[in-house]
């Protein structure tokens, strides 16, 4: 290193980094916000309740955000100047995490009933209703609001992120709020937030739209196919959890109805999006060529 410094690139740097730590904040304010609210608004049970409810779906989500969110920001600043390319990438990171969030949260929804009973226990069937409202939270905050701070980020736009973040949290306040002053149970605001959060997507989405060359419409037909082959499980799945839910061994209850809904999953994503398939397939394959490498 020499010893000039360039007081103009590192107030760039400064700017943007103290932007990054308040966006940071904003994502853990978010995730406790929920928590505070309930706390509030009905005591220690229910909040006891939905953080059962909530602590899986927050798992899935923060699993699925550490491995896609590095990727989409790091390639998005290599590409930052080339808006084609940008939206091309914005097009297929929402596909594939569609692809991995929608039969990851439909699926709990739709074993939700014999999956929280067997995880935590027949005392905890209470919130399995809630559980399944959340699920539609969880799965916007993956694949909408996560993805589209990113990209935002890696075009050089966090101050975007910030307005995306701050809309998100106020419609969930707000539907939370408005629900339980209404007098509305916790499964009730929990479907008002689910709701709220399918509300901010067109928001968020046209954000990105104001700074990168992509539209909801196309955004929304990239994300419906794999939603839709999550969805055409439950004529399967819904059966075999009505009708082994009260089997002996419960593990059965709860692992075949999931094993038929990956069958079906894979079979109709497959009729929908043959190339989106085969890419996740080659992005496997990759995955556990380098496991095997690192371990050899």
């Amino acid at each position: 290193p020499g010893l000039k410094v360039s007081w103009e690139a590192e107030f760039d740097l400064y700017s943007f980094g103290l932007k990054i730590l308040l966006i940071r904040n904003l994502d853990f304010f978010n995730q406790r916000l929920p928590d505070i609210l309930v706390k509030a608004f009905f005591g220690t049970d229910a909040l006891g309740l939905y953080s059962v409810a909530s602590r899986l779906l927050l798992a899935i989500s923060q699993t699925v955000t550490a491995v896609m969110a590095p990727v989409a920001f790091a390639s998005t600043s290599r590409i930052q100047n080339d808006p084609d390319r940008v939206s091309r990438g914005f097009y297929s990171g929402s596909e594939l995490i569609g692809a991995v969030t929608a039969p990851a949260f439909i699926g709990i929804s739709l074993v939700a009933p014999t999956l929280l009973p067997y995880l935590f226990g027949e005392h905890w069937r209470a919130i399995v209703p809630v559980a399944q409202w959340l699920t539609v939270t969880a799965m916007v905050q993956s694949t909408t609001l996560d993805l589209c701070a990113n990209v935002l980020m890696g075009v050089g736009k966090p101050s975007q992120t910030i307005i995306s973040n701050v809309l998100f949290s106020t419609l969930q306040v707000l539907a939370f709020v408005a629900t339980a002053l209404f007098g509305g149970g916790l499964v009730h605001v929990a479907a008002a937030t689910a709701f709220s959060a399918l509300l901010a997507v067109p928001a968020v989405v046209g954000i990105v739209a104001g700074n990168v060359p992509v539209s909801l419409g196309e955004y929304l037909r990239r994300l419906g196919r794999p939603i839709i082959a999550a969805v055409l499980m439950a004529p399967v799945v819904l059966p075999a959890v009505g009708y082994l839910g009260d089997v002996s061994p419960k593990f059965v209850g709860v692992a075949v109805p999931i094993l038929l809904g990956a069958v079906v999953y894979i079979g109709v994503l497959s009729l929908l999006n043959p190339d989106l398939v085969r890419q996740i397939m080659g992005i496997g394959l990759g995955l556990a060529r380098r496991w095997k490498a690192r371990t050899s």
